[in-house]
């Protein structure tokens, strides 16, 4: 039997894939340079595991300079460290302010979010969403109950696996996202009932087999707002395995659960701009000058030979190596001078390093 609310999510990733592709293309080529740990981005795959990250930089300026911004943020604006946030009434009800009982209850109120915060894993993956929007951008942070240790759970999405779209203000209203599970995982989630034969079959005999599963939050249009129960929230949460049409769960949230971070708008897609997307032309320019300095002072350190032929397998080039001649002085081994000024690259080389280190403000930091 096929799911027509099934059918319907899968047609609105497709199209949101569509979208995303162009965008992909950009912010592979800021993985590459900036986040080598996103190099997966857009050409990845189950083998790009193995490969070895951050093999096209030769010059980790922008890898640091993003560091330092994200690092600098998260320490200056959400330090477990110090009291980030306050809560203020609406202007309204200011009055109310002067109340005793109601400063009590703010300060008890402010004081139950930090506990909770400091509960959970959000200060680890807020230290990832910013490395991501001021990279590959934008940063997305997922959260919910972990009903198992008794609190909330939050979760930096990759960068590859979400796929949104804005409401009329410009506020993300709809994600859908790639969920990678295992059997076991899965069953943990969803309870074995809900699952399909196949990964109920892994489940007894492949518990670390992995599934991917869709899940799709979208603005609910008509439910009941009298009721409390989870189909009648404003929010519709639908997790749904990709290789079939089978709602594994239906929910909702009365809150979007999803939180979008960009450094900046853009006017062409929703996924914003990052510093690494202005800085962009610079990085790569330094990164080609970088690479001609290091092959030429490895030129000059270890320079090619000419060698007589009849001296083959019998020259010593490593340090100390002593090479004997006969009477013909001509017949010598003597190594290639090559040109070693690189004053005029040097000094590119550090004036675009300032370039990408102002677009990340790391004077500031």
């Amino acid at each position: 039997m096929i799911d027509d609310k099934a059918q319907k999510v899968k047609r609105e990733y497709e199209y949101l894939r569509g979208i995303r592709q162009e965008v992909d293309v950009i912010r592979q080529e800021i993985a590459d340079y900036v986040i080598p740990s996103r190099e997966d981005l857009y050409y990845g795959g189950e083998n790009q595991r193995s490969k070895r990250k951050g093999t096209h930089i030769y010059d980790g300026t922008a890898v640091s300079a993003m560091m330092l911004a994200a690092d600098g943020l998260h320490g200056n604006m959400i330090s477990p460290a110090m009291k980030w946030f306050l809560m203020k009434l609406p202007q309204k009800f200011k009055f109310l302010e002067k109340e005793t009982e109601v400063r009590m209850w703010q300060q008890e109120y402010i004081e139950a979010i930090y506990s909770e915060l400091n509960n959970s894993n959000f200060y680890a993956e807020m230290r990832i969403l910013l490395r991501d929007g001021l990279s590959v951008c934008p940063g997305t942070i997922y959260a919910e109950e972990d009903f198992s240790r008794n609190r909330i759970y939050f979760k930096a999405l990759h960068p590859k696996d979400g796929y949104f779209s804005e409401n009329y203000c410009g506020a993300v209203d709809t994600m859908i996202r790639i969920e990678k599970l295992t059997a076991r995982q899965a069953v943990q989630k969803f309870g074995i009932d809900s699952l399909s034969e196949r990964i109920q079959y892994a489940y007894e005999n492949h518990p670390n087999s992995i599934f991917e599963f869709l899940h799709s939050v979208t603005p609910r249009e008509n439910y009941n707002s009298r009721k409390i129960d989870n189909i009648n929230k404003p929010y519709e949460s639908l997790w749904i395995e990709k290789s079939g049409n089978k709602i594994v769960r239906e929910s909702g949230f009365d809150l979007f659960p999803y939180m979008v971070w960009k450094y900046a708008e853009s006017s062409q897609h929703p996924y914003g701009e990052s510093p690494a997307t202005f800085a962009l032309p610079e990085i790569k320019r330094l990164n080609i000058i970088s690479k001609g300095i290091a092959g030429a002072a490895a030129l000059s350190v270890e320079p090619p030979y000419n060698v007589p032929a009849e001296m083959m397998g019998k020259v010593r080039l490593g340090q100390h190596g002593m090479n004997y001649y006969g009477s013909d002085f001509n017949r010598r081994v003597y190594r290639i001078e090559q040109p070693s000024s690189f004053p005029v690259a040097l000094d590119r080389e550090e004036k675009i390093r300032q370039m990408i280190k102002e677009f990340y403000n790391v004077d500031f930091f």
